[in-house]
């Protein structure tokens, strides 16, 4: 997992007039201050585990947290927040976390994330930041690495990811464990 914390968000958040945060994944806290020290004013996260969730409800009192699993709490938030957003996907591989996962999409629901995201009202003018694709085992990622077996997503292309968001730049970036942006082309 990438640290959200370690990215240099505000020249976005300033090119991009950003005031919210929507991440996947709150796990301690750590995304959820680096968006608030970067100056955006509504916070949204979610887990799946709810002790990180109680855990970041205490500290961060005025963030939105949900337990719940990604794609039901963007299917819950994105029609609702207003204003542009930065959003962090990082909710894949329960298991690191002691969490136990029913199906694909629970393991890795990076694709019905995006596709939720791409369903939101003025998406276009939104940044999205999606960690750790060095998992994806196509042909078209250049920073696909050789690990566990158990870590590889096949069947999942970065082309399919891409052509969700045909209003957005993207750009792969050789971070960590492999992060794609999208940013708006307007």
């Amino acid at each position: 997992m990438s640290g959200f914390q370690d990215l240099n968000i505000k020249p976005l958040i300033d090119k991009y007039q950003l005031v919210n945060f929507v991440e996947t994944g709150c796990y301690t806290g750590d995304g959820i201050a680096h968006a608030f020290r970067n100056g955006l004013e509504q916070v949204y996260s979610c887990d799946i585990n709810p002790s990180y969730v109680r855990m970041c409800r205490a500290k961060f009192p005025n963030a939105s947290i949900h337990t719940l699993h990604s794609v039901a709490f963007l299917d819950l938030v994105c029609d609702v927040i207003p204003g542009h957003c930065l959003f962090w996907l990082d909710a894949h591989f329960p298991e690191l976390y002691g969490q136990q996962s029913n199906t694909q999409e629970e393991y890795f629901p990076l694709f019905k994330e995006l596709e939720t995201i791409s369903k939101k009202p003025d998406v276009e003018k939104d940044v999205i930041i999606v960690d750790d694709i060095r998992v994806i085992i196509s042909n078209d990622n250049p920073i696909k690495q050789d690990f566990d077996e158990q870590y590889k997503i096949r069947g999942t292309t970065l082309k399919q990811l891409v052509d969700l968001f045909p209003n957005h730049n993207h750009e792969l970036v050789d971070f960590q464990e492999g992060v794609l942006f999208f940013t708006p082309k307007g």
